[in-house]
């Protein structure tokens, strides 16, 4: 956070001093800031522990909507009605989403793993290619095998 502030600040004080390019400047600054914020790391939304803190969260402030309309003496019917209840709950639910495409991201990355080891660890099979044809086969071409059998046909009919 200190690194975003000094950038913004930095973006402010080239607005004060030269009010004509403040807007390129402030842009370089933040386009700058963002090329170095992202080197390397993932999104946060992306992180598994970001959405179970996510998720306890929401499940956190729907535990509070709850007892907050309980108190007022609402019915059950009520408050499953109310906007902020099916907000939160909502929200509880797409995290558990993506919770889910994470979990199967992860599994994706473990079945790649394995397989890679596996393959590493199984012995090499070496392939008869077109290499060890082409040492069989003989060092004359077909068009040299005709040129061949052109010259003894000719040289048997000239004698």
């Amino acid at each position: 956070m200190q690194g975003r502030s000094k950038a913004l600040q930095q973006a402010t004080y080239c607005k004060k001093s030269n009010p004509s390019a403040s807007a390129d400047s402030a842009g370089i600054l933040r386009d700058q800031y963002r090329q170095v914020e992202r080197k390397g790391e993932k999104m946060a939304s992306k992180e598994k522990a970001t959405r179970l803190e996510q998720e306890r969260h929401w499940g956190e402030q729907l535990k509070k909507r709850l007892s907050l309309l309980t108190e007022k003496g609402l019915d059950g019917d009520r408050i499953s009605r109310d906007a902020a209840v099916r907000k939160l709950r909502a929200k509880i639910r797409e995290t558990g989403q993506r919770l889910k495409a994470v979990k199967e991201r992860e599994q994706k990355a473990e079945e790649r793993a394995r397989v890679k080891a596996e393959k590493l660890a199984a012995p090499k099979i070496k392939k008869s290619g077109k290499k060890k044809e082409m040492e069989e086969k003989p060092a004359e071409s077909k068009r040299q095998q005709k040129k061949k059998k052109k010259k003894e046909g000719q040289g048997k009919g000239a004698e």
